[in-house]
């Protein structure tokens, strides 16, 4: 957007890129919402500002408001008021520019600059990593260990009759959620929809943490090139190691882990199915 006219009264405006030519002049306040702006023209009112990146070289006779992470005020700046903004860190002033009220500056980490938005969502992101990795190794070693008999059979299962194990989740998937879906927009399903709910998430999350058992154990079959398969701590650290780092290879690393996990959730659900329902 690009203004190079006279505004008579006040202008509101929005936009990605928004440039304020020199030539142009706004009789009253300007709003302004951008990406980044560039302001060079002239505001006989009030400047509010609000965006990514401001850089004024303009003048505003009016106060000025901003609330930017990367403020700029060049050497042909002119402010005829105060000047108050918002921002993670001090704006550059130049040794030219002209402020003829207070400057007020408060810091606020809402206004950060892309690079440090980056930056801590890089560290969250390394934190939530780590915790999913903990909290998937911890559980899976519990399930191992306490429930090896059951946790054989579910890794077993899933081995020898994978294909048919994908189908079964890959169903379970797509239409267990459905039925629930329906079950919870009906009076008299409600109960059963919201209990039928939480006994499927659980099986889901019970499911996410063996496949990497599965993937584990299967991984260190093909090495070994045995027939034997093997669920101790070594396959399930294996498995979980391995998961946690193809998922970031891009396309390819998100379908693998989600064929493993369909592969679980069938194996799992059959194992709920023969053991507790059919022996009901």
């Amino acid at each position: 957007v690009a203004l190079g006219s006279t505004v008579g009264g006040e202008a509101i405006i929005g936009g990605g890129l928004v440039q304020i030519i020199p030539d142009a002049v706004i009789e009253g306040d300007l709003v302004l919402f951008a990406g980044e702006a560039l302001i060079e023209g002239t505001i006989k009112g009030d400047l509010h500002f609000e965006g990514e990146v401001l850089r004024l070289n303009g003048t505003v006779e009016g106060e000025t408001v901003l609330k930017s992470p990367e403020i700029t005020l060049g050497e042909t700046a002119v402010l005829g008021g105060n000047l108050t903004y918002t921002s993670s860190e001090e704006a550059v002033i130049a040794d030219g520019a002209q402020i003829a009220g207070e400057i007020t500056f408060e810091q606020s980490d809402e206004y950060l600059k892309y690079e440090d938005q980056k930056k801590y969502f890089d560290k969250a992101f390394s934190v939530f990593v780590l915790m999913k990795f903990l909290i998937f190794l911890i559980t899976a070693l519990i399930l191992v260990a306490v429930f090896k008999k059951s946790s054989k059979t579910i890794v077993k299962q899933a081995l020898s009759h994978t294909g048919l194990e994908f189908v079964r989740g890959l169903v379970l998937a797509i239409v267990v959620p459905i039925v629930l879906l329906v079950l919870c927009i009906s009076l008299f399903g409600l109960a059963f929809g919201i209990l039928g709910g939480l006994l499927y998430g659980f099986l889901f999350l019970l499911s996410a943490v063996y496949a990497s058992i599965v993937f584990g154990s299967w991984v260190l079959k093909m090495v070994s090139k045995e027939n034997k398969v093997v669920v101790d701590w070594k396959s399930t650290l294996v498995g979980i190691i391995l998961l946690t780092a193809i998922v970031f290879v891009p396309i390819i690393g998100p379908l693998i882990v989600a064929i493993v996990f369909l592969i679980a959730l069938g194996s799992v659900c059959n194992l709920v199915y023969e053991q507790f329902w059919l022996n009901r």
